[in-house]
């Protein structure tokens, strides 16, 4: 008898073994995961994100730039489904319905007057006719 009578043969990985490193792996997570209340978002002024604000944080003054007053909107241009069409003011019923455009010129778009001024963010609604 020599040494190889012994010797085992191994076939492959033990389950065991692979448990065992998915248990200390939840484990090491739970232990040192991040906190389970997330953080407050920061608000940064739009202007840090470009420039480097002076010495005692206010932005340099050439961007200060004061907000244009509201003005009506006028027209809507999408050039990529080919509308250039002009806004009409719509509103809203006593029954809560939409009052859109003279449905007879289906060239006109509505803007809802009560809504948000242009170059806000805002949701779009309309139907192109083809």
């Amino acid at each position: 008898m020599g040494r190889d009578h012994w010797r085992v043969e191994r076939t492959g990985y033990s389950p065991w073994g692979a448990l065992a490193l998915v248990l200390l792996t939840g484990l090491a997570l739970v232990r040192n995961g991040p906190d389970p209340s997330p953080a407050q978002p920061q608000r940064v002024p739009a202007a840090s994100a470009h420039r480097h604000q002076g010495a005692l944080g206010a932005p340099p003054a050439d961007l200060m730039v004061r907000p244009l007053a509201y003005a009506p909107a006028s027209r809507v241009v999408i050039p990529a489904i080919q509308v250039d069409a002009p806004l009409v003011d719509v509103h809203l019923e006593p029954d809560g319905s939409l009052v859109t455009p003279l449905p007879d010129d289906p060239r006109l778009a509505g803007w809802y007057r009560d809504g948000v001024a242009p170059g806000d963010l805002h949701p779009m609604e309309g139907a192109h006719p083809w």
